[in-house]
């Protein structure tokens, strides 16, 4: 719209077929460049927030350091039970007790 204004604006407002094309390509043309841009901020934030947020848990000692290493330990010693990729408890009590320890801010 913006760009459709001021083309009329720039030629004088006698053009009426050119500033609709001119407002159109320009709508086109940052609309896709837009596109893009939400499409890459999508993908980088896929890709690198996981390590970014495991990082900052374990500078603060809310997770280990090596968290492989302390899952296969607990997988080892019956704690843990590994399914595919992901780690489930083995014991309801255990988790129930963990779950106790820190409980959930929405449980308010």
């Amino acid at each position: 719209m913006l760009g459709a204004l001021g083309a009329f604006a720039f030629f004088g407002g006698d053009l009426w077929p050119w500033h609709l094309v001119f407002g159109l390509t320009l709508a086109v043309v940052f609309g896709a460049a837009g596109g893009l841009i939400l499409a890459a901020q999508y993908a980088v934030s896929d890709t690198f927030t996981a390590p970014l947020v495991y990082r900052h848990l374990a500078r603060t000692g809310a997770l280990p350091a090596e968290l492989g290493r302390f899952l296969a330990w607990a997988d080892d010693r019956i704690l843990l039970r590994r399914t595919g990729k992901d780690y489930q408890f083995v014991h309801r009590l255990y988790r129930d007790w963990w779950a106790e320890q820190y409980p959930s801010r929405d449980s308010t």
